[in-house]
């Protein structure tokens, strides 16, 4: 009896690949018109940062690697959010949306629910334990092959 049981996963973990996202995005006019904009810092003193281009990791990234190109409509930059939330008043049952954003896009489409990607749900009913590496590797494995570049039909 013991073998012929059927066995379920606990919790099922839901990831929706960045590139399905990418090449989403990628296939509307709209998309295309608003991140064919070249990027351009906020304009502010040094010691002032209004945006993430505005960062000296920004601009050491952009300086270290020859492939990446702020200006060039193609490349584009990733901006990871992690947010734990209770979805039910007076509990503590906790989930995690993790989303993803593009930082091509001018800062005040950035983040609107239409660009928003969200990638993975972690289901609760509290935060794992230890750490979330294994909720963020077929992430990191699909940004590897973005960074790798794949094929585009318009």
């Amino acid at each position: 009896a013991f073998l012929k049981k059927k066995w379920l996963p606990h919790k099922t973990f839901y990831f929706v690949p960045i590139s399905a996202w990418i090449t989403k995005f990628l296939s509307d006019s709209t998309f295309n018109t608003l991140i064919a904009k070249p990027m351009a810092p906020t304009g502010m003193p040094d010691n002032v940062m209004m945006d993430i281009i505005d960062g000296n990791v920004w601009k050491e990234f952009s300086k270290t690697n020859p492939t990446f190109n702020d200006n060039d409509a193609l490349s584009i930059s990733l901006l990871l959010n992690v947010d734990w939330f209770k979805p039910f008043d007076r509990s503590e049952y906790k989930v995690s949306a993790l989303m993803m954003s593009v930082i091509n896009l001018p800062r005040n489409e950035r983040f609107k629910k239409r660009w928003t990607m969200v990638l993975d749900i972690i289901p609760g009913p509290t935060e794992p334990k230890g750490n979330i590496n294994t909720f963020l590797q077929p992430m990191v494995d699909d940004l590897l092959v973005l960074w790798n570049g794949i094929p585009i039909i318009n």
